[in-house]
Order: C-alpha cells, then sequence, then structure tokens
C-alpha cells in the first residue's frame, strides 16, 4: 500500500466520527451566535473526509489522465486550512461582541478579517486550479503567495487580539469567554504549524518541482504531509468543538440563570 493511501484512509476513518458530531454540535450551537464558526468547523470536517476520499482515488492514478482529479485534490487539501482560521475570528468576533458592546473598531476589524479570509479562500482556490499547468506555474505562485500572506496576516491578528483579552482584560471578559480565548490561544501554535507546511508548499513544490518536493502534499514526503498538515488540523478542529460544547454549556447555564432571576423576581412582585 502507498503511503499516501494509507493517509487519505486514516482521514476517512479519523474524520467519520467527528464529522457527523460536528455536524451536531454546530447545529445546537446556532442559537446561541458564532454562526460563522459552526459553519466552518462544519465545513471544514465535510472537506477533510471527502479530501480523503479523493486521495485514496488519486493515489491510484497519478498519470496525466488524472489531472482533474488531481486538481481537485490539491484545491481541498490547501484550501482545508482557511475554515480553521475563519473558525477562530468567528469566535473571537463573538466573544468581542458579548464583552465589549461598545467595541466599534474591533467589530469593524473582524468584519475586516472575514473579508480577507473571503478573498485567500478565492486566491487559493484559483492557484489549485492551475495544478499541473507548468506554463501557468509562476501565476500559480504568485497566487498562493498572495493567498497565504493574507491567511498569515490575519491569522497573526487574530492571535494578537486573542493575547490582548488573554493579557489585559482577563478581568473585563466572562469566565466562559475566557476560557474559549484560552482554547483558541492552545490551537494556534498547531495553525500555525500548518500554515509553515502550506508557506513550504507554495515555495518549493509549484510548477514542475510539485513532482519532486518533499513539500508536495501528493508526491511529496507523506510523513511530512500527516505531521506537518493532516495531524495539527485534527487537533485544531478537536479543540474547535471542544470550544462549541463550552459555548452549548455556557450559555443555557446562563439561560437557566436568568431565567431563575425573572421567576425569583416575579415571585417577589407577588408577594409585595
Amino acid at each position: 500500500m502507498k503511503p499516501h493511501t494509507a493517509i487519505g484512509i486514516a482521514t476517512v476513518i479519523f474524520y467519520s466520527p467527528i464529522t457527523f458530531y460536528a455536524q451536531y454540535i454546530g447545529i445546537r450551537c446556532w442559537k446561541y451566535g458564532s454562526r460563522m464558526a459552526c459553519y466552518m468547523i462544519m465545513a471544514f470536517t465535510i472537506i477533510r473526509l471527502a479530501g480523503g476520499a479523493l486521495l485514496i482515488s488519486v493515489e491510484k492514478d497519478l498519470s496525466a489522465n488524472n489531472a482533474q482529479m488531481i486538481k481537485a485534490t490539491y484545491v481541498l487539501i490547501n484550501l482545508g486550512i482557511v475554515p480553521l482560521l475563519a473558525a477562530y475570528d468567528g469566535l473571537l468576533a463573538r466573544i468581542t461582541k458579548e464583552n465589549f458592546p461598545k467595541g466599534t473598531f474591533l467589530r469593524y476589524l473582524h468584519h475586516l478579517c472575514a473579508l480577507l479570509i473571503l478573498l485567500s479562500t478565492g486566491l487559493l482556490i484559483g492557484a489549485g486550479s492551475m495544478t499541473g499547468k507548468i506554463d501557468q506555474a509562476s501565476l500559480q505562485s504568485i497566487l498562493y503567495k498572495i493567498g497565504y500572506f493574507i491567511f498569515v496576516a490575519v491569522f497573526l491578528l487574530a492571535v494578537l487580539l486573542s493575547l490582548r483579552i488573554a493579557l489585559f482584560y482577563r478581568d473585563h471578559v466572562r469566565l466562559s469567554s475566557l476560557t474559549i480565548v484560552k482554547w483558541l490561544l492552545l490551537a494556534s501554535p498547531f495553525l500555525a504549524l500548518r500554515a509553515a507546511y502550506g508557506i513550504l508548499g507554495i515555495f518549493e513544490a509549484i510548477g514542475a518541482q510539485m513532482f519532486t518536493s518533499m513539500w508536495s502534499p501528493l508526491f511529496g514526503s507523506a510523513t511530512a504531509f500527516a505531521l506537518m498538515g493532516l495531524l495539527p488540523e485534527y487537533i485544531i478542529v478537536c479543540i474547535y468543538i471542544h470550544v462549541l460544547r463550552l459555548r452549548v454549556k455556557s450559555c443555557k447555564k446562563m439561560k437557566l440563570l436568568l431565567r431563575e432571576g425573572r421567576d425569583s423576581h416575579s415571585h417577589e412582585m407577588g408577594r409585595r
């Protein structure tokens, strides 16, 4: 069995259960806000599950006759990182809105981040569609680099905003929000590692080098692909799913406390 085929099988096995659970917890979390994060986490698990199946299929035929499947696999591999950042920013934006309702600048900043993530997505899809076209390798490289540059810029900004809350505003936010920020910061090194793998790929595995570079997801080192690409993603998505669980739990608790407060107030008014 080819190493990449084994990785594809492992991806399908590991993502099958959490894909269904991500849909379940994402739908439960919808009514408590953070819908962007829910959508992205749900979409990412589906993308990775489909990517694992495509990887198994593509490894059976890596010839030019299977060019369209190879392109689709490359797009899914490179695009998968975007929902992870969008989910990070979505959760952070919700925390900002709930704890800093007068922070107009911060809200606009998160709106800008969302637009930049959308732009990065378009660039990565466009670059991925040029896979295998040696004559367009230069343009593909430019699109990939701009897309990843935008991704890294938004990622660094999101981490800085998270650190700002964790270090300087920890006494001004809800405990549940602070807990989520800490989990996001825990996920950030793994997101950085995944971004580093993608950046190495766009500098070392473009054009004809796609077939020889160790940083090529399909033709390069299966070990590097698994340890720097897929494993960090899996850890991140597990953290995000846990964060959604925490949010559902904290919001249900808050809703219960508010209901008890209203009932107590009504009882007091009745006694008077």
